[in-house]
Parts: structure tokens; sequence; C-alpha cells
């Protein structure tokens, strides 16, 4: 791979970091009980009210620290992102890819510190739109290979809790 590649790629991963408006640092304790409907949910993340900078984002890759980012913000997003462990991930990314392939929708495959994501891109905006999208790709996904992922944006969790770590680099399959 040519320094040039390399650069992109981490220019992708901090274009992604300094787009949000505030990030989260996961903690070693509970920072937070969030009610949500009739359920009650503890967090270990804490929000910093302003983008990452270079440097923090800088030490994410570097795994010295854990930069966790909102999946959406004013309750819009351009994004359906699929989280996947590691263990496993060549069949479901292989899957993934023919899926898409099928429904024309753009995306990129990303891996961080534990699992694979895969950000689907498209024209929906609202959340309930893309939780439905979301929810349908799941389905057609259920029916070729057993369910081990996570979906976001997911409406039955808490705004606070719809968050995903920043990815460390591009995948390459």
């Amino acid at each position: 791979m040519t320094d040039q590649s390399t650069n992109q790629k981490r220019e992708d991963i901090f274009s992604l970091a300094l787009s949000s408006p505030f990030y989260y640092i996961r903690c070693d304790t509970i920072v937070g009980v969030i009610t949500h409907g009739n359920r009650k949910f503890y967090t270990k993340f804490r929000r910093i009210d302003n983008s990452p900078t270079l440097q923090s984002v800088s030490e994410h890759i570097r795994k010295r620290n854990n930069i966790y980012l909102p999946v959406y913000t004013a309750q819009k997003s351009d994004r359906v992102i699929f989280i996947h462990g590691i263990d496993g991930s060549e069949i479901f990314i292989n899957t993934v890819k023919h899926l898409l392939s099928y429904i024309g929708n753009d995306y990129k495959i990303y891996k961080s510190n534990s699992d694979i994501q895969i950000h689907i891109f498209t024209n929906m905006q609202s959340i309930e739109s893309l939780h439905r999208f979301g929810r349908e790709i799941s389905k057609m996904l259920e029916s070729k290979i057993q369910k081990s992922w996570q979906i976001y944006p997911d409406t039955d969790i808490p705004f606070e809790k719809n968050i995903y770590p920043l990815p460390i680099d591009e995948y390459i399959s």
C-alpha cells in the first residue's frame, strides 16, 4: 500500500471524526443513567461537546483512547451503520456486499479496534426511515446468515446510545 493511499484513508477517518459536532469518550465506570420508554440504560460514555481534535483522533488510532461518534445529529443522518464483530466477518461482509450490489447503495467498510463497520449511504435522512431501511436489510441478511450484528440508527434505544466507535482504518478484504 502506498503512503498516498494510507494518507487518503486516514483523511477519511479524520473527516468522519471532525464532521461530528460532539463525541463520546469511553470511561471505565458508569457515568450516567438514561431513561428511554420504560427502560433504564446505564452508560460508560462521557459526552464531549465539541468536535474531536486531530490529536484525540490520532490517539484513538494509536489505541490510547476510545472515541465514539453519534450516529445522527438533529434527528438526521445520511447513513445506516451495521456493526459486526471481527470473528466471522468475512461471511458477513461478502453477504452484505452481494446484497448491496442489487440494492445499489454506496457503502464503505471500516474496521475499529473490536469490530467491522459497514456504512451504507442513502438519500434518506429521517431517523425513522433510516431505521426501517436498516431493518429491511437486516431481514434480508437474516434469510442468508445468522444474525450477529447491530444496526444504527436504532429507534428502540436512546439517542445517547446511538453511537459507534470511530474507525481506525478502512477495511481491505
